[in-house]
């Protein structure tokens, strides 16, 4: 098969993942958009026959390429596909993962209708769910960025590289790459997806700002099976959970952003909000309470109509947040105190949570 034009690179770092690669290197050849997209297997140094297996691919199948080097790191293999892609949109898969067959298919129909836009979808951890979510039609939600990013929070949609698609020649005109000392096994904190994604949506902005378009089927299922997964190897110190315990230097900023741009594109907000509202009501308040523990829930956010929406929200579908016994009456102190004990995992904070659900007479979702 003569691949005349490519409109998506696949790239896909291998190093020892000869158990799981074919399945993946399966998934990607199933794509029911036969066309229109090429695979760049990046062998760095493997030495348990992942190249042999990536050879035999491209052998086979012309869509495949592969690139052989000396072991550098996910980063540096990513960092190859990168100069060797020659797709408009890039689209990252790990090795030990795999992708539904739909995803080029929908995926490249989404972008289409919004060049501008970045399409990303979220992810799932069987083959069976990926299976649904390929049968299901197409749903997708088309938002600003700010209206995203409570959801995309919850469900880790900014701190992966392999759930949305780049432009290539975005991340070329921004001289973009990954960091390779991130990418290194061994580097005390792994995040060269989420420290990528972070620069790409910093350096890449268009000038209207973001649109997201969110594909609402899953198109990736992420696997835990790999032990020698950067993901799985490296073990949090106690740097991370002191970070944990500390508000984030941004977190008023944040929610002046995001509670504005809630309200501009759902006025109902959270009645009307495309997602399960439970879940997302207790991230924002949680994240109010993060702010007081700052000292940085200001006027205007103690005075916020998202803030009272929520409040208003969970009283009426009875949706059990701990913090609501504090933000209610206004007692800003008392939930910044809160936030500390629930960050440190401090057994008072479950404790005082089950405490507040009884004294609601247990009939609230929790």
């Amino acid at each position: 098969m003569k691949v005349e034009s490519v409109w998506l690179s696949i790239i896909v770092p291998v190093y020892n993942a000869a158990t799981w690669l074919p399945a993946c290197l399966d998934s990607i050849a199933a794509q029911t958009e036969t066309s229109g997209w090429e695979c760049i297997l990046v062998d760095d140094g493997s030495a348990d026959g992942s190249g042999r297996l990536c050879d035999e691919r491209a052998a086979a199948d012309p869509r495949f390429r592969v690139i052989h080097q000396a072991n550098g790191g996910v980063s540096a293999a990513r960092n190859t596909g990168i100069e060797a892609a020659r797709g408009d949109y890039l689209l990252f898969v790990d090795a030990d993962d795999r992708v539904s067959p739909r995803l080029a298919e929908y995926a490249g129909r989404l972008q289409r209708q919004e060049p501008e836009a970045m399409v990303l979808w979220p992810f799932v951890r069987s083959a069976q769910a990926l299976a649904e979510n390929a049968a299901a039609p197409l749903e997708s939600v088309s938002l600003p960025k700010e209206a995203l990013d409570g959801y995309a929070y919850l469900n880790i949609l900014y701190n992966t590289v392999c759930q949305r698609l780049f432009r290539r020649q975005a991340i070329e005109d921004a001289h973009l790459r990954f960091d390779l000392e991130l990418g290194r096994a061994g580097a005390s904190v792994i995040c060269e997806d989420g420290e990528f994604v972070l620069q790409y949506l910093r350096a890449c902005r268009p000038a209207q700002g973001w649109k997201m378009v969110l594909c609402r089927n899953a198109l990736y299922e992420y696997r835990t099976v790999n032990e020698q997964s950067l993901s799985t190897t490296v073990r949090p110190g106690t740097k991370e959970a002191k970070q944990a315990m500390t508000p984030r230097p941004d977190i008023a900023e944040r929610l002046h952003r995001e509670w504005d741009g809630l309200l501009a594109w759902e006025p109902d907000f959270p009645e009307q909000y495309f997602a399960p509202q439970g879940s997302l009501v207790r991230y924002y308040l949680r994240s109010a309470a993060e702010a007081c523990a700052a000292g940085r829930l200001d006027r205007e956010l103690r005075r916020h109509p998202c803030l009272n929406a929520l409040r208003s929200w969970c009283r009426r579908h009875k949706e059990y947040s701990p913090y609501i016994f504090w933000l209610r009456p206004g007692l800003f102190k008392a939930a910044g105190w809160l936030w500390k004990l629930d960050a440190s995992h401090s057994r008072w904070f479950g404790r005082i949570d089950w405490a507040g659900y009884y004294l609601l007479g247990g009939n609230w979702n929790r």
